[in-house]
């Protein structure tokens, strides 16, 4: 393996969580009387802090944020965690990787108990050493990343690389010290932005089958 320690982003990268996420933001639109956003804004939610993404796109206060959050994780309880599906071949992928003896974490921005409900839907949350996710505290990528790392003692960055679909994931490896894979059919890279200004990508993976084939040298999914 290029890398013993494979860390991954969530949202848009381990599964398409973008059916879930809408789903609570149209349901927390309808509760709290907002203006709805078009389905294009709706999908730039999967990805980014999510309470700068809502201070951006529905041009709201900082004080009026908590409380959209609240709203938007009850109905995503409820519901749409529900709604994610895995990328093809993600749960072989995950297998192979430590059947080589490698380990692998998850780095992600989004709340913990949503974390945990989505990967526990996926059947993924026993398939990783070691799970960074937000606490409720401000935390960016670059710290997740080096919890994950800390976590698994891996003290030689050289080791390690982060799967991620969006510029966020990109500058966090970035601002970590590890090598980053851009994994193209997310949403952050294509959404037509130019993608990789300010960092760079050891590798651009199309399809799951790049992916794998990176990383652990071949195989069909």
């Amino acid at each position: 393996m290029k890398y013993p320690v494979v860390i991954f982003d969530l949202d848009g990268t381990l599964a398409d969580t973008s059916f879930g996420i809408i789903h609570s933001l149209k349901a927390m639109e309808k509760e709290l009387g907002l203006a709805g956003l078009p389905q294009e804004t709706l999908r730039k939610f999967v990805g980014p802090v999510f309470s700068e993404a809502l201070k951006e796109y529905y041009h709201v206060t900082e004080e009026q944020v908590p409380r959209m959050i609240e709203v938007f994780r009850k109905n995503y309880a409820q519901q749409g965690y529900k709604q994610t599906k895995p990328y093809p071949g993600i749960h072989r992928l995950l297998k192979e990787i430590k059947k080589l003896g490698g380990k692998i974490g998850v780095a992600t921005v989004k709340n913990a108990r949503m974390t945990e409900l989505t990967l526990q839907e996926l059947g993924l949350w026993d398939e990783f050493d070691y799970i960074a996710s937000n606490h409720g505290e401000h935390i960016d990528k670059k710290t997740l990343i080096l919890q994950v790392l800390q976590a698994l003692a891996c003290d030689d960055k050289s080791q390690a690389v982060l799967v991620g679909d969006t510029h966020y994931d990109g500058f966090g490896a970035k601002e970590a010290g590890i090598a980053f894979i851009a994994q193209m059919y997310g949403f952050g890279f294509s959404q037509g932005a130019s993608p990789f200004e300010g960092f760079d990508c050891v590798f651009q993976a199309h399809t799951p089958e790049e992916l794998a084939s990176f990383l652990i040298g071949g195989g069909s999914l």
